[in-house]
């Protein structure tokens, strides 16, 4: 019975082995054809120019030496790539800190299943379990509030100012300062909008807040050649004005208070839902 039993045992070993093999040759395989579609669509990408100038008669007029040349010219060149670094080096930050900002803000959910995989990778340990906060504090929603406004006011305080600054007089401090509020109340309204129990919340409306403005920042940046962090930036860039760029960011500072406020009037007395 015994050597029955260990024959059945190594027979159903050698045939999860086989089938374990099976899989992996297959995986290679499907692997291996993905690549080499791929590597055919980069070279479809690449060559579909010279197509182009090949079927209108045009490729005789044209240096293809010079042209490839120029390409690495234009993207190494150590002024633009200079540009290119501050501005993006800022974006990326803005992003980041946009990110944690709508963590500490409104409410993110990992499955159970997403957990199993995620408990025991690096980025959980030491950036993810210290961003997904079930438990908020006052803290947690004073820095939310607060950064969330010092990344997005910028943003429409430079939108109202283009267009408004050609109906009548009006400068960059002033739109500054008249949008204030408006970024306000935009945060407090999502967040009372994130506690009500809609099938829309689902999706996450502070993501898709965040997602909208990070967009703003990436189009004002390239065609603006907007800062993000403007009333932090301003203190080093432009001095004379340093009482104006104070005034701002301390007007932030105090609206990210009142933010906090009526987060607490509307969400936790009115609403009697949870806050801080």
């Amino acid at each position: 019975m015994r050597r029955l039993r260990r024959q059945k045992e190594a027979a159903e070993a050698d045939k999860t082995q086989s089938t374990e093999s099976k899989l992996t040759s297959r995986s290679f395989k499907f692997q291996k054809r993905q690549t080499v579609y791929f590597m055919i669509s980069i070279a479809g990408i690449m060559l579909f120019s010279l197509v182009i100038l090949v079927v209108t008669g045009t490729f005789d007029d044209f240096d293809l030496g010079n042209a490839i040349s120029q390409i690495f010219r234009q993207l190494i060149n150590p002024e633009m790539t200079g540009n290119v670094l501050r501005y993006w080096t800022l974006a990326a930050a803005a992003i980041i800190a946009s990110v944690i900002s709508a963590a500490f803000l409104f409410e993110i959910n990992i499955t159970s299943s997403t957990f199993v995989h995620i408990q025991h990778e690096w980025y959980w340990k030491y950036f993810l379990r210290h961003l997904i906060i079930k438990d908020k504090h006052g803290w947690h929603f004073m820095i939310g509030y607060f950064v969330s406004i010092l990344i997005f006011h910028p943003v429409i305080a430079e939108q109202v100012w283009e267009v408004q600054s050609r109906l009548q007089e009006i400068n960059l401090y002033q739109a500054y300062i008249i949008t204030i509020p408006v970024v306000s109340t935009i945060l407090v309204v999502a967040r009372v909008l994130s506690k009500l129990d809609l099938a829309i919340i689902d999706t996450n409306i502070g993501v898709l807040i965040v997602l909208i403005y990070v967009s703003e920042i990436i189009f004002l940046t390239v065609t603006l050649s907007f800062v993000p962090f403007e009333q932090l930036y301003g203190f080093v860039s432009y001095p004379n004005e340093a009482q104006n760029q104070f005034i701002i960011y301390d007007s932030e500072v105090f609206a990210a208070s009142l933010c906090m406020l009526a987060d607490w009037l509307i969400i936790r007395v009115g609403m009697n839902k949870d806050s801080f």
